[in-house]
């Protein structure tokens, strides 16, 4: 059953959620609605700065991707417990190792960055730098 409610003789709508100033409000007051919009939202953010600065130099991108993909306006009044927030978080690590991996492949090829565990070899990383057409970046 849902409460009727008018204003000047018009019924209003009843909904289950509703955005508001950027945050998702829903009739439970879960936060898993709010975290899902911001989730999709970064998505895009991510995939925007792939395809408009993906061939920038590995350190520009990344400085790009700090500025547009890591703001988590809002995230301050999301209940810690909610689930979403995990794969919000999952989803921001993914994104941003799409946004290093060049980089840090680059590194490797150049000896800047060393890793004793490391399990790539120099050839792996030729391999794969042609495999992605990236032989010439460097």
């Amino acid at each position: 059953m849902t409460p009727d409610l008018s204003v000047g003789g018009s019924n209003i709508e009843f909904v289950e959620k509703w955005p508001h100033l950027g945050h998702m409000i829903s009739l439970t007051l879960s936060d898993d609605d709010d975290v899902s919009l911001r989730r999709q939202s970064l998505i895009g953010q991510f995939n925007t700065v792939l395809c408009r600065f993906g061939r920038l130099d590995p350190t520009v991108k990344n400085r790009i991707f700090q500025a547009y993909c890591s703001s988590h306006y809002g995230s301050e009044l999301w209940n810690l417990d909610c689930d979403k927030i995990t794969e919000y978080c999952s989803t921001w690590r993914k994104g941003l190792r799409r946004i290093t991996f060049a980089f840090e492949l680059i590194l490797l090829k150049v000896g800047i960055l060393h890793t004793p565990d490391c399990e790539l070899t120099r050839a792996q990383i030729d391999c794969m730098l042609t495999a992605v057409g990236a032989r010439d970046f460097l």
